[in-house]
């Protein structure tokens, strides 16, 4: 990350940058020998190695710009993906007979769709925006008071509303709807929630960001701006 501080030499990246993607080279191949497991094998769980992908995404971002760097940055998400179990057993994973890339990606989207791309990374996430003729990628901050609020939502949504009055209800409804604006200022850039709020249909990957607040129903409209 210190070849990314302001001041540093532009060969300082490249450097460094040549030094990550070897990194990743050489992790994802020791990964895709790993046998297929139920459950999954969690190739993100590890901080180091959402650390790495994190500072090649950043990298990336630095030495090639908004577009291209936004492309590149995500074809290192794409290759981790394809280690994976699920991509493996259909079929989608490194080596297999259907790989998944951007151009791919972007064949399979419908009309007016796009897709929401999270990728946690230390401090913060970066969030990746797509759809079949655009694509954007930031890096947002999230701190502590951003885990306190998705647990606090969490919550909100479990919670059964059986027994509550009708105010109690709009109460709840309300406390939702604020968590959950907070939680999309913090989240989503102001671009991104003007592509998401354009298309018809979103599909969401690296919810895990989302610490299980459920994707569905009204909290899912809420978390996209709607």
């Amino acid at each position: 990350r210190l070849a990314l501080l302001p001041g540093a030499q532009p060969e300082e990246a490249r450097l460094r940058g040549d030094e990550a993607r070897a990194a990743l080279d050489a992790y994802l191949g020791s990964f895709a020998d790993a046998p297929l497991r139920a459950g999954g094998l969690g190739f993100l769980v590890g901080s180091n190695r959402q650390l790495l992908l994190g500072v090649l995404i950043d990298l990336e971002l630095a030495q090639h710009g908004g577009v291209a760097g936004a492309e590149r940055g995500l074809a290192h998400v794409a290759r981790l993906q394809s280690v994976g179990s699920l991509a493996r057993s259909l079929g989608a994973g490194a080596g297999g007979s259907e790989p998944v890339d951007l151009a791919r990606a972007r064949a399979l989207l419908p009309l007016d769709a796009g897709i929401l791309l999270l990728v946690r990374s230390g401090p913060g996430a970066h969030v990746f925006c797509l759809d079949r003729d655009s694509i954007l990628c930031r890096f947002m901050p999230l701190g502590h008071e951003f885990d306190a609020r998705l647990r606090e939502l969490r919550a909100e949504l479990a919670r059964s509303p059986a027994r509550d009055s009708g105010a109690q209800r709009a109460a709840s409804a309300g406390r939702i709807e604020e968590q959950a604006a907070w939680i999309v200022h913090q989240l989503l850039p102001p671009e991104a929630r003007a592509e998401l709020g354009a298309w018809k249909g979103i599909y969401v990957i690296g919810e895990d960001v989302l610490a299980g607040v459920p994707l569905d129903g009204r909290a899912t409209a809420l978390l996209c701006g709607r």
